[in-house]
This record gives structure tokens, sequence and C-alpha cells, in this order.
């Protein structure tokens, strides 16, 4: 079985990761492999914002803790994950330990949350606190989530180790899902390469690509990697015709494959946007204002994750079709 690593970190009054906890664990069992804790030196006499927090491990937790320099931690890091053969991180709210690990940005991460929040795959989720999308409105960080799924109402130690284990064994093991089912996360910019072939190659394969098409009465035309010019000018054919406009984004851009606008009613046009969720397709639509509806083609192609994110916190009609 696959072995992956949940990694959690805790910072400082200064916003520098002062702890790192990572759990080594099987896909499908969940079964712990190897548990590594640091605390980092200089930065953990700053103190963190969880003034509160435990540093020391409660006793239960079979673990030494390590207390070193963040290049030591890290060195051991990698030399655990490659030891292992982990190439996949799991995060709850990724985008954070990704942010504050830029030395491990060359692994493949996965955010839990993408998962654990979403109706589709949680069944414990009401349908009523659900965006369109069916991802929870509020209410999805970990303690939350952890009563949801396993009853337990204890709040995170915000200790780095406790809380990856909170993650794996509260969160991810109560869901059941294999790590494949997990969508991988993308930052905004990728600026992180690897110079090994393996991931050159699946770099090429994630080459962005994006497609504009303009269908209307009068004439269809395609325009590859749109700039700013040609996406005002499909919006204009929009307003006057009756027509529909389609910008597709090769990778997706949060689970979006494309985006759909028809011509415009009472001033609103409708906006179908597809969505990719776990292999599954959604369609959810919303209705848009003029400059509502270029700020989302902007975004879109522009790769705005916030931008986008935004228009799915609107109240959305969402229906799967495949």
């Amino acid at each position: 079985m696959e072995k992956f690593a949940v990694i959690d970190t805790e910072t400082n009054m200064k916003n520098k990761v002062m702890s790192i906890g990572m759990v080594i664990a099987l896909d499908g069992t969940f079964e712990e492999c190897e548990l590594k804790y640091y605390t980092l030196v200089p930065e953990i006499e700053v103190g963190g914002w969880y003034w509160y927090a435990p540093f020391e491990l409660p006793h239960y937790i079979k673990c030494d803790t390590r207390e070193c320099s963040r290049e030591q931690a890290i060195a051991d890091i990698l030399d655990c994950l490659q030891r292992n053969d982990v190439t996949k991180i799991f995060a709850y709210n990724a985008a954070f330990d990704y942010k504050h690990l830029p030395e491990l940005n060359t692994f493949a991460w996965y955010d839990i949350m993408r998962i654990a929040a979403y109706r589709q795959y949680n069944k414990k989720i009401r349908a009523e606190d659900c965006c369109g999308t069916g991802r929870l409105k509020k209410n999805y960080g970990v303690d939350p989530m952890k009563k949801l799924l396993t009853g337990c109402i204890e709040d995170e130690l915000h200790n780095a180790l406790c809380d990856a284990l909170d993650e794996l064994n509260c969160i991810m093991k109560p869901l059941g899902y294999s790590i494949d089912d997990y969508p991988q996360y993308f930052p905004n910019t990728q600026k992180n390469k690897s110079s090994n072939t393996k991931k050159r190659n699946n770099t090429k394969k994630r080459e962005v690509q994006v497609k504009l098409s303009v269908h209307n009465s009068e004439n269809d035309y395609e325009v590859m990697k749109p700039n700013l010019n040609d996406l005002l000018n499909a919006l204009n054919v929009l307003k006057i015709n009756s027509n529909n406009i389609i910008l597709e984004y090769i990778p997706n851009i949060c689970g979006i494959v494309f985006l759909e606008a028809t011509a415009f009613e009472d001033d609103k046009a409708v906006v179908t946007l597809r969505l990719n969720v776990g292999g599954k397709l959604y369609d959810s639509k919303v209705n848009l204002l003029r400059h509502e509806l270029r700020n989302l083609l902007v975004d879109f192609a522009n790769r705005n994750v916030e931008g986008v994110v935004s228009i799915l916190e609107m109240p959305t009609e969402t229906l799967c079709v495949g």
C-alpha cells in the first residue's frame, strides 16, 4: 500500500514556522507508520498566537521532540519522506502549510478540506448548510469538522503533531476516501519547479491552455489565450446578440472545467459553471450583472482563484450532469 504524509505547522507572532508535526500513514488503513515532531529554534522563542498551546507532546503519543533549526528539520523531513517513498503530502487548508514550507513544494500537495467540507463527499453535511457547490457555508475548520465526523468536542491543541494526527484519524479516516480521491492542490503561481525529469514532464502535461469560444447567429469563432480585448469584445457580442460565450481552462481552476454565459435578460446573464468534483460533473448556474460577468471572465482567464471562488459563494442552482 502507498504511504502518504499529513503535515501541520504552527507559526509564531511573526508568522514564522515554529513547530512542525508530520505523520506517515498507509493509504486505505490510515495506519500510522512514523511520527515526527520538531520545535524550531530560534523561532519558537518568539511565542505563538495560541499562548496556551503546549509544545510538549501528551504522554500517549510515542514520539521524540526534536529541538533544532529549520534547516535541520527540513533535512530530516526530506530524509523521512524519501525513506518511506512518500510523494504526496496532505494538510487541512493546504494553502497555509504549502506557503510556509516552500522547501517541500516539489511534492504533490492535497487539501483535506476539499473533500471534508463538501456534501458530495461528506454525507454528514446537511443540504441547508451548503453553498450551491455543495461546500459548507461556515464551520469547516478542523474543530467543527472533527465534531461533525466523530462527535469529539475537544478543541485542537494547536500542537503541530497532535493536530496532524487529528487530521488523519478524526477527518481522513472517518471519511474513508483513498488518497487518490483527493484533488491535488495547485497554488496561484507555481514558482517552485523540480529539476528532475519526472516533475518536468508533469509540469508540461499541466501546461495552461485557455480557449474562448463565441457562438452567435452570424458567426462562430475561437481565440486561444484570449487577452482583455478579446474578452471585452465577446462580452459586447453577448450583449447585442442572442449567443453564448464559453471559456475553457486546462487544467481546471478550482474544479471549474469551463464557464458558459448566455444572452442577457433584464441586464443579467445566465452563467453556467461546469465543476469536476472527484470525477463527477456538476453544472452550477448563477445570474450575473454585466460588470460581474466581466470581472469573472477576467479572473478566470488570468487564473485569479480568489476572484473565481467568490462567485461560487453566491446563491447557485447546482445539478449533477455525469
